[in-house]
């Protein structure tokens, strides 16, 4: 995501902004064993991350996949957290518990469904 970054340099008018690859994404480094990639290897290492920059309280971006690392880490340590923003997140698993698969949308009843569908016909833009 450091494509990313120039973009949201102009959110940092306040606050230092970090971005990061997670461990075998992107710029990092691969781990030699495939089973190392845990979420609570992801938790730890953002923790880490946290900690180098010596910020009492974060707010984290988390684009696709990773909004499911920052959902997780927003639950674990809640007091580190100022807000979570979530750009195209996955299915997320809330209060520990994943998502089942599925189609998510038949959990909406018909005024719900239609009101995510007229959303839709506007569009929207994520930076000006």
């Amino acid at each position: 995501m450091a494509h990313d970054a120039a973009a949201l340099a102009a959110l940092a008018t306040d606050r230092d902004g970090y971005v990061y690859d997670r461990i075998g994404t992107g710029a990092s480094t691969r781990l030699p064993d495939p089973t190392g990639y845990t979420t609570a290897r992801a938790l730890h290492d953002l923790e880490a991350v946290r900690a180098r920059t010596g910020a009492p309280r974060v707010v984290l971006v988390g684009h696709s996949w990773g909004a499911r690392f920052v959902v997780a880490y927003a639950q674990e340590h809640p007091d580190h957290v100022a807000a979570l923003i979530l750009t195209a997140p996955d299915n997320l698993p809330l209060e520990g518990a994943d998502v089942p698969p599925g189609n998510l949308t038949t959990r909406l009843d018909a005024w719900e469904l239609t009101r995510e569908y007229l959303r839709l016909l506007r569009p929207r833009n994520l930076f000006a």
